[in-house]
């Protein structure tokens, strides 16, 4: 079976539920954001993806948009 088949898409903008849950969870991820070579790491690219530019960022679309 082909991967990924279903996984949702990524919601880059507005205030999508998954989107929330995706900055929680990174807000509080450990990690740096780039590696010994100065490379962005996976985190770094996975918040990009998803439309951050920083765990800052991530955390506070968290706190302003998580509904409990």
């Amino acid at each position: 079976a082909e991967t990924g088949k279903t996984l949702g898409s990524r919601q880059t903008s507005g205030t999508n539920s998954r989107r929330v849950s995706f900055a929680c969870r990174f807000a509080g991820m450990a990690g740096a954001m780039k590696d010994a070579k100065g490379e962005p790491t996976k985190k770094a690219m996975a918040l990009k993806k998803w439309g951050f530019g920083s765990v800052a960022a991530a955390s506070s679309f968290c706190s302003k948009n998580k509904k409990s």
